[in-house]
């Protein structure tokens, strides 16, 4: 086994030990993450799905990592052909537990909403949806603020107005029924403004679907919600907020 001394003037007079396969922690990988089969004569590791959220993402630095597991004399299972597989990106949902946002008002509240890619520049579908708790009348016009530092081109034809049918553990949420609606755009992009031919009634849920290519950076972003409600008085109250993140 190679060994390396440190210089007599720096004070080391232990040998260090270098083999790449011993060297660390005596239990660098918690026990659940491994799971040990015994054949007749071999130990045959298996590679469970919370080792491979250890793992690198990219395909080479995986195979690199594999390579230095197979080379300390372990035998991976066929599963390994897996890892060496690039990581899908997966639909987002609105955050069930911690949530960072940059605001902290206490009338803050927090929507529902559906993102199907979480990379910049890719095309995504985003379902910002309005359930019955979500409001206390129905909508006459529903306008939704969005910031200037979200740099993707919305157009009105990639807009829909649905009624959703809301998913669950073994389903997606997906629009139902589509609603009549105009949809207009400010200028500089900060604003939708959405005017549905008959108002929104307070039952079921309701989402403004939007087709677009994510922006070109990552961050976080706020999309705010107001609701005009039918009556002589055209006042917007706020509804609540949708934050959703591009990685």
């Amino acid at each position: 086994m190679p060994t390396w001394g440190k210089p007599a003037a720096l004070g080391q007079t232990d040998p260090v030990t270098t083999d790449r396969c011993h060297a660390g922690p005596p239990n660098p990988l918690p026990l659940p993450v491994l799971r040990t089969i015994m054949g007749s004569n071999n130990a045959v590791i298996v590679f469970t799905s919370e080792l491979m959220d250890l793992l690198p993402t990219t395909p080479i630095r995986r195979f690199g990592v594999i390579a230095g597991v197979i080379g300390c004399g372990v035998v991976a299972s066929a599963s390994v052909v897996e890892m060496l597989q690039p990581v899908a990106v997966k639909a987002q949902n609105t955050p069930s537990l911690m949530e960072f946002r940059w605001e902290s008002d206490n009338n803050y509240r927090k929507l529902y909403y559906v993102q199907t890619s979480t990379r910049p520049r890719e095309r995504s579908d985003y379902y910002l949806m309005l359930r019955p708790k979500d409001r206390k009348t129905a909508i006459l016009k529903l306008s939704i603020t969005v910031p200037d530092y979200f740099n993707a081109k919305i157009r009105p034809n990639k807009l829909k107005l649905c009624k959703m049918k809301k998913g669950g553990m073994l389903s997606r949420s997906r629009c139902e029924e589509v609603i009549p609606a105009v949809f207009e755009i400010s200028e500089n992009q900060s604003a939708i403004e959405v005017f549905p031919e008959t108002p929104i009634p307070t039952e079921d849920t309701y989402a403004v679907s939007m087709t677009i290519f994510n922006p070109n950076q990552a961050g976080m972003f706020q999309f705010n919600a107001l609701a005009q409600a039918p009556g002589d008085v055209p006042v917007a109250g706020y509804l609540g907020s949708w934050n959703f993140s591009i990685d």
